[in-house]
């Protein structure tokens, strides 16, 4: 080749091994030259063309490929988000139906403490609304008014649950409280049991879900069938008490309750309009307190118990009586009115299960064939006035109205019986010791109707003497006497009158002590001052007491005072005498006419006869 014109061209004149060739041969083998130049780009270029061809054919066939593969994922994709949606779907059906019918209300709460949509239905009969979606918490939970500080610790342990990136769930729980006893604004009391449990998202709590339990109506179940098994022990216990009662006293002694709990009824409403209060709550007290020491010298520990918790009422009455409310008059009478059901179901016990008839109205019953008859006091008055006026022999007719009276004569052994386990009981509950009682005249007969009255006095100087007169047994020690204490009852007739005597080997009354306890109690006028004869008297005295504080036994202020209206009931007295170190002696004096039941009394309580 050589270059011409600067091109590269073949040299014709050497193409036939260096012969020259002329210029049309020439001019034709590079004509053939360039269609053979031209063919081979062409060849190349087809070859390109098809290897661009064959590429795109695989592309296409790979593309095909992977479309028909994705196809594929995504109908199975398709058909398994199909199936999601219904089991999703179906799962929210079964939720709502949860939440509409579940006895539990549950409700979520966000971050802002608002309640979210999905709550059940029994939570809006729990919270008292019809709706809760959006409702603060806080104000279903605990109201603002009067839990102020209830809603501050419950806002503040919510706050920190969702606001706290590393809480730690169990420890944080712990610290919340979960029972509320609250009163609602319709004035309802609820008591709710609350739970929290955590909804995470992304590993923090989003919202929590809160289990309301509402715990009233089970809680009022729950008391109703403990008062009710509480009833039950009561019964028994009353069993057990009963069947240690004389049988020829029980009527008697619930008779007089009775009577005791009714006055106390009157009393209180007759309170509200009385303008000396002070005298009406004081003979109110003088009477439960009888109550009281009546059944706790029978064993009826249960009863006198609930005595003294009516007392209570007493005591608060007498600190307001100035300015008595009706609430506080209405609650004293609630609580006598439970005393009055306590007697009528032991009654009703007694009756059922002891076999002891209940008291009957009527005049005359016959109590067991050819054994027992109930005769009552008016009907014994009817005799005696019948024989009086129908009977013309005088002596005779005065024969007659003193057997008939006789039959109302009741003998002290009746009521001796029950003072050696209440001084035994009582001395035990002081942690004293005291020798039994020395009991004498045990064969001394007095009027029925003057029994009771008795009987009361005497329990209340005899339970004196083992609470104030007796002392413990280190101070005897110390004084260089017995440990043991001793206590005599004697009752003997003397110069027309029924003597009872009650000793005791105590201590003796201090003049001086009993002045300044009347002085700090108020009973004494400024400037007052008493000789060592007046002191004495101050222990009769409407809310006297040398105790240091109210116990089951004393403290009340009630006690001697009963003694002396119940002995200035009976047309009697009351005289005492003490010695320092050497006890007290006291004696109720009783006309004979009014202890053999000669002279009308009016008596505030009766008693019928069993003859």
């Amino acid at each position: 080749e050589t270059k011409v014109g600067g091109s590269s061209e073949p040299d014709a004149s050497c193409l036939a091994g260096g012969t020259p060739l002329h210029d049309r041969e020439t001019g034709a083998v590079v004509a053939v030259i360039g269609v053979m130049r031209d063919n081979s780009a062409e060849v190349r270029m087809h070859k390109r063309y098809q290897v661009m061809l064959n590429a795109e054919r695989d592309q296409k066939v790979l593309l095909e490929k992977m479309v028909a593969e994705r196809t594929v994922e995504l109908v199975e994709a398709n058909e398994a988000l199909h199936k999601t949606n219904i089991d999703l779907d179906m799962s929210r059906r079964e939720v709502a139906d949860i939440l509409e019918n579940i006895s539990q209300a549950i409700v979520t709460i966000d971050a802002n403490l608002l309640v979210g949509r999905e709550y059940s239905k029994y939570a809006e009969r729990v919270f008292g609304r019809d709706s809760l979606e959006g409702v603060a918490f806080l104000d279903l939970v605990v109201p603002a008014e009067g839990y102020s500080q209830q809603r501050s610790e419950l806002e503040e342990w919510l706050k920190l649950v969702f606001h706290s990136p590393s809480l730690n769930w169990e420890a944080a729980k712990s610290k919340v409280q979960v029972e509320y006893r609250l009163r609602r604004a319709d004035g309802r009391i609820s008591e709710l049991k609350i739970l929290f449990e955590p909804i995470r998202e992304e590993n923090r709590i989003k919202r929590l879900m809160v289990l309301v339990d509402d715990l009233t109506e089970k809680r009022q179940l729950q008391r109703a069938i403990d008062a009710k098994q509480e009833e039950i022990d009561e019964s028994l216990d009353h069993l057990s008490d009963l069947a240690k009662v004389d049988p020829e006293l029980y009527e008697a002694i619930f008779e007089e309750a009775t009577e005791i709990v009714a006055r106390a009824a009157s009393s209180l409403v007759a309170l509200r309009e009385a303008p000396d209060k002070a005298a009406v709550i004081d003979s109110m007290f003088r009477d439960m307190h009888t109550l009281k020491g009546n059944a706790m010298s029978f064993g009826l520990v249960r009863v006198a118990a609930k005595a003294h918790w009516v007392e209570d009422a007493f005591s608060e009455l007498r600190e307001s009586a100035e300015v008595l409310t009706e609430e506080l008059i209405l609650q004293t009478e609630a609580k006598v009115r439970e005393l009055g059901h306590l007697f009528e179901r032991i009654q009703t016990m007694a009756s059922r299960v002891l076999s002891r008839p209940t008291k009957d109205t009527g005049a005359v019953r016959s109590i067991k064939r050819d054994t027992k008859i109930e005769i009552t006091n008016e009907r014994l008055e009817w005799l005696s006035a019948w024989a009086v006026k129908n009977i013309s022999n005088e002596s005779k007719a005065e024969e007659l109205v003193a057997r008939i009276r006789s039959l109302a004569m009741v003998p002290m052994s009746r009521l001796y019986g029950r003072f050696p386990k209440m001084v035994e009981d009582l001395a035990d509950t002081l942690g004293k010791r005291i020798n039994p009682i020395e009991l004498e005249g045990a064969d001394i007969a007095i009027d029925a109707r003057v029994f009771n009255l008795v009987a009361s006095a005497l329990v209340h100087i005899v339970r004196n003497c083992v609470d104030h007169g007796i002392e413990t047994p280190a101070l005897r020690e110390k004084a260089g006497r017995p440990a043991y204490g001793t206590i005599r009852l004697r009752c003997f007739y003397r110069d027309e009158r029924l003597c009872m005597e009650v000793q005791d080997d105590g201590a003796g009354m201090d003049a001086a002590t009993l002045i300044s306890h009347a002085r700090a109690k108020g009973l004494l006028a400024a400037g007052e001052v008493p000789d060592d004869t007046e002191a004495l008297q101050l222990i009769f005295k409407p809310g006297f007491s040398t105790a240091q504080e109210i116990t089951a036994t004393s403290g009340r202020g009630v006690g001697m005072d009963v003694v002396k209206s119940l002995i200035e009931e009976l047309e009697g007295e009351i005289t005492m005498e003490t010695t320092r170190g050497r006890g007290t002696t006291f004696h109720l004096w009783i006309p004979v006419t009014v202890a053999n039941g000669a002279t009308p009394v009016a008596f505030s309580s009766a008693m019928d006869v069993v003859v």
